[in-house]
């Protein structure tokens, strides 16, 4: 593998979900266990941003950044 692209996107709907915070459905708990634990892991920044927009924006990318993170200690 020469490349790897590790992307996010815009208006993600399993963003949003992690940071609503309820409970999400079983079927979906595991891919958004992820995302819920960024959201605790930097909870004071994301909530010091007052635009629901930006925030979910910054979601997406701490999480961009958190899967660069992960595949860089995968052998």
């Amino acid at each position: 593998v020469r490349d790897i692209i590790v992307c996010g996107h815009s208006n993600c709907g399993g963003v949003m979900a992690a940071l609503a915070g309820n409970a999400p459905p079983p079927h979906v708990n595991g891919w958004l266990s992820n995302l819920q634990m960024i959201v605790r892991l930097h909870d004071e920044e994301l909530a010091a941003i007052p635009n629901e927009a930006d925030r979910v924006q910054r979601l997406v990318e701490l999480n961009v950044m958190e899967q660069v993170h992960n595949l860089s200690r995968t052998p």
